[in-house]
């Protein structure tokens, strides 16, 4: 019984994964590139606390699409 509950919540995260790991790595540089315009364009606006918040995201990205090349084509063991 256990193990039929385990392979059920493996599923999702798998199907989620599998979207991720066809990703291009562009697309992690794009999304950087435009956080990063878009800060730029909240500071200049006079938007600080925006800008703030936008400007936050390139170190997240980055570090997501580090993990998800990296780590991401790893299967667990069952």
């Amino acid at each position: 019984m256990e193990s039929i509950n385990k392979v059920t919540e493996i599923e999702p995260l798998e199907s989620a994964l599998s979207g991720l790991r066809r990703m291009p790595s562009e697309f992690y540089f794009l999304a950087v590139g435009t956080s990063i315009l878009v800060s730029l364009l909240m500071f200049m606006s006079g938007r600080r606390w925006a800008s703030l918040f936008f400007g936050l995201w390139p170190p997240t990205i980055l570090a997501f699409g580090l993990y998800n090349k990296v780590v991401g084509p790893s299967r667990p063991v069952r």
